[in-house]
């Protein structure tokens, strides 16, 4: 048994070595961290280049040289910010690497007679005070960046509330400015390119006009609106019900979001949470809920009953272990569960809260989308 344990323990040191060793920072080549264009405003030849998936609001140019200079910087953060999100996935990742092989190496010490654990201890000890300044740097690392990212978002949502204020001043005092009441009507008046058009949905006296991303190429045309909570989030260390707060923050104002769904037409927004031993219910409670416009707790998900709760899943019986939700199988095996929102009278979402996060390895990222309404 000696014989084979020890190797064991030396194996294990290696790792440890190695995954304190390693540095963070994106590697060249091919397995470089990839930052792909983000939702807001980029140039390429020459051209106004717009990525809507995210859910956030952007406006250029056409020439892209001569753009608003805010604008252009708009674009220059949100990239930067997708590139530290993805910095911080790996710090994260690489932290979480360190733990697990300090865990293994304690079992392994274990497992041995008292003898040789008294042997390898000096050994053991120097490894992990080695590593020790490796984890401490990790740690603040992550929690730096985890605070440039909650920075930056505030600045694009400033950002994109400055550009729509002023544009909603420009339409006031330029009566030549176009101006129609949906992207539907921006198209049979010969716009037929995806990008930002200027929408009074109520007329004379109602909300002040303001700009949507409208897509042209769907049938009909869609019109869609951005939000600070656009990217995949990680939630961790909450585990009392509902205890991690993320609030939403919307493009436009809450008047005129709800002016633009009033109209007879299709709202959804969609979300997916992924759960490693998080759940949405447990025990006949809620742990994780959304609020909607009102402010009123919603304990269904997307595809679930508005009145029993649940999700998609189990109105199809397909969730797993038999539970509401893929999630409540509360495991440490990743799952999800994910669809569209589409009880309008509750859209947006204001809010998501979420628990069952405060134990070993339980964790969970959602995804929350524009709101998406027929225009």
């Amino acid at each position: 048994m000696f014989r084979l344990k020890v190797p064991l323990i030396l194996l294990i040191l290696y790792c440890f070595l190695t995954v304190g060793s390693e540095t963070v920072a994106p590697k060249a080549g091919a397995d470089s961290l990839q930052v792909k264009p983000v939702a807001g405003c980029s140039f390429e030849d020459g051209q106004c280049v717009y990525n809507v998936n995210l859910g956030h609001r952007g406006t250029c140019d056409t020439t892209g040289k001569d753009g608003d200079t805010a604008l252009v910087k708009l674009a220059e953060l949100q990239n930067k910010l997708l590139e530290q999100s993805l910095l911080s996935q790996a710090v994260s990742m690489k932290y979480d690497n360190v733990t697990m092989v300090i865990q293994q190496l304690q079992l392994a010490l274990n497992s041995l007679d008292a003898v040789t654990r008294q042997e390898l201890q000096p050994l053991v000890q120097t490894v992990v005070s080695a590593n020790n300044a490796t984890r401490a740097e990790l740690a603040s690392m992550l929690a730096r960046l985890q605070t440039l990212g909650k920075e930056q978002g505030n600045v694009l949502l400033w950002l994109n509330r400055i550009e729509n204020e002023r544009a909603q001043l420009l339409s006031k005092v330029d009566t030549s400015s176009k101006v129609y009441s949906s992207c539907s009507e921006w198209k049979r008046n010969g716009h037929d390119k995806n990008g930002h058009y200027l929408l009074d949905v109520d007329g004379k006296g109602g909300v002040p006009a303001f700009y949507v991303w409208c897509n042209m190429t769907s049938s009909p045309p869609t019109a869609f609106i951005g939000h600070d909570q656009g990217l995949r989030t990680k939630t961790d260390g909450y585990e009392k019900e509902g205890s991690h707060i993320f609030r939403v923050l919307y493009d436009v104002t809450m008047r005129q979001l709800t002016a633009l769904m009033a109209n007879p037409t299709n709202c959804k927004q969609y979300f997916k949470y992924e759960c490693h031993g998080a759940a949405i219910n447990y025990g006949g409670a809620a742990y994780s809920w959304w609020v909607s416009r009102d402010g009123e707790k919603m304990t269904y998900w997307p595809g679930g009953d508005p009145k029993l709760g649940g999700c998609a899943c189990e109105r199809t019986n397909s969730c797993a272990g038999g539970h509401k939700c893929n999630c409540d199988m509360n495991d440490l095996t990743w799952r999800q569960d994910e669809g569209y929102i589409t009880h309008v009278t509750k859209l947006p979402v204001t809010e998501l809260r979420f628990g069952d996060t405060g134990g070993a390895g339980e964790q969970g990222y959602f995804t929350l989308g524009p709101v998406e309404c027929e225009n």
